[in-house]
């Protein structure tokens, strides 16, 4: 009598096992992988808007954003830890940078001020909040006079536009951080007859 074929179990030797089994195995690893990377994330504080130097940081400054910093958490704040909210910054942060704890200090010991300047006319459109200007002063009491740099690279606080169009007659409001060692000069300068005037910097492009 004929005997019916037996199941039989496919050999390792068959390239087709040894394909899945390392398909499975690397699936396994893959998985492994993404686990633990998501366990090694922190949640930090970043800037929802351009930080100036000098502001203070109110909660509409912020937001919280998952990252991975095995290596530098210690120089960022953790939102899970602390908050900022109150603290000035010593230095620019751009919207969408992590909030370094490096910059951030009491109001109190701040080493600068932000005062208000009122430029005649218009201001250049690169002229915005967060950006970095240089503070131009002439003497309008001496025909021939030259203009004199007041500031270099002055950290723009904000700045308060006419909307109505694109040209005015009118004073354009900004205010700037001034570092504490520059403000009695600029302060002079400004209870003087000199007219102010703002050049800006260029955007880079993206």
């Amino acid at each position: 009598m004929k005997q019916s074929p037996r199941f039989a179990l496919p050999r390792m030797r068959d390239p087709r096992v040894l394909v899945g089994i390392i398909l499975v195995i690397a699936s396994l690893l893959g998985t492994w992988a993404v686990v633990t990377r998501v366990a090694d994330t922190i949640t930090v504080w970043a800037a929802s808007k351009p930080l100036a130097s000098g502001s203070t940081i109110d909660q509409d400054s912020l937001t919280a954003v998952e990252v991975r910093l095995p290596d530098t958490e210690e120089k960022y704040v953790r939102a899970d830890q602390s908050s900022p909210v109150g603290m000035s910054v010593t230095g620019a942060v751009a919207a969408g940078e992590l909030v370094p704890a490096s910059v951030l200090v009491d109001p109190k010991h701040l080493d600068g001020r932000v005062i208000a300047l009122d430029i005649p006319g218009s201001l250049p459109q690169a002229v915005q909040t967060g950006a970095f200007v240089d503070v131009w002063a002439t003497d309008v009491k001496d025909d021939e006079a030259q203009p004199i740099e007041v500031l270099s690279r002055a950290h723009v606080h904000a700045v308060g536009r006419d909307e109505g169009g694109f040209t005015s007659t009118a004073d354009t409001r900004i205010e700037i951080y001034v570092p504490n060692g520059k403000l009695q000069h600029v302060l002079e300068v400004i209870a003087t007859d000199h007219r102010v005037s703002i050049v800006a910097y260029p955007k880079e492009s993206s």
